[in-house]
């Protein structure tokens, strides 16, 4: 079978369609890519593997719905699945301390023990991450799964949403996540805003209650490193003693999130992914969608989506 989509960028990721190693926007590898078409230099380039297991899980439904794995079933089952990240742990470590730390762990409790998710697996985990839009989630499974064998290997899921992420052109999917919240493109989050969305528990446009939450905890830390650097700076100028150290200065909220600074989040914090998951996987289907109009029609998707991005 022939894989689904695995996102890699060329130039963030070695981009190797030939060869056997993928290297990823961290600088970690994936070596399961095998006989594959040479692409040209793109924003997103998306790779398929050479080989996708498809044996059937004994704990499916699927193998006879009338019948319940038994014990020993159940226990060979998870001692192949912790086989399985065993024997890809080079492949895994790296999300386990990044900011797809949530994502990745969401999907472990997933996956089957043969590394693959079913649809319903797939969305599983998706909406315990808060992606509530099924209709986003069914999208971007059949990117992977463009066989519709209800089978797609974990590997290609957590490597395209790294790629998407934390690739070089990570600044294009961080301006769809920002720009649900800078509708007028001024290149500001408004802090103000954000109380009143969150007073008002209103979930609309893209927008919802995770979201909120997340920012609103970056402009509070981001009021306390402000207050500190002026703290710190009061005393620099010669203030001194116990009534000098404990004098808070005048006080400066905060109310604008630049873009930088909403790129150094996201770059860090699993939580603000998380919360973003729903645009990001939208923003990893438009791509998709956008390069293959632009070429003749090809059997090879790999080739369709190394068109660079306009």
């Amino acid at each position: 079978r022939g894989g689904g989509l695995l996102g890699g960028t060329a130039g963030a990721s070695s981009g190797h369609y030939r060869g056997t190693t993928v290297q990823l926007a961290g600088g970690s590898r994936l070596g399961f890519l095998e006989n594959r078409k040479a692409a040209s230099t793109s924003p997103y380039s998306f790779f398929y593997p050479a080989e996708v297991l498809s044996n059937m899980s004994v704990l499916s439904s699927a193998v006879d719905p009338d019948r319940s794995p038994s014990y020993q079933e159940r226990i060979k089952a998870r001692q192949q699945k912790k086989e399985y990240f065993e024997q890809y742990s080079a492949v895994f470590e790296q999300f386990k301390a990044s900011n797809l730390a949530t994502v990745h762990k969401a999907f472990v409790q997933s996956v089957r023990e043969d590394g693959m998710l079913t649809r319903e697996l797939y969305a599983t985990a998706l909406m315990g991450l808060g992606v509530q839009d099924r209709a986003v989630v069914d999208r971007s499974y059949d990117l992977f799964d463009p066989h519709r064998d209800n089978a797609v290997d974990y590997r290609e899921v957590i490597a395209a949403i790294e790629v998407i992420v934390n690739g070089p052109n990570k600044a294009l999917t961080m301006k769809d996540c920002f720009k649900l919240f800078d509708p007028s493109d001024c290149g500001y989050i408004i802090q103000p805003g954000l109380r009143e969305l969150k007073v008002q528990r209103l979930e609309t446009d893209g927008i919802n209650h995770m979201m909120v939450k997340a920012l609103l905890e970056i402009f509070d830390e981001l009021q306390k490193e402000e207050d500190e650097r002026l703290r710190k700076e009061n005393t620099k100028k010669g203030k001194r003693g116990a009534k000098a150290q404990a004098e808070v200065p005048p006080h400066c909220p905060k109310i604008h999130l630049s873009f930088e600074e909403f790129c150094r989040f996201m770059s860090t914090r699993p939580l603000l992914v998380q919360a973003f998951l729903t645009q990001i996987l939208q923003t990893m289907e438009m791509v998709y969608t956008r390069n293959r109009k632009v070429l003749p029609r090809n059997d090879d998707i790999a080739v369709a989506l190394s068109v660079p991005e306009g």
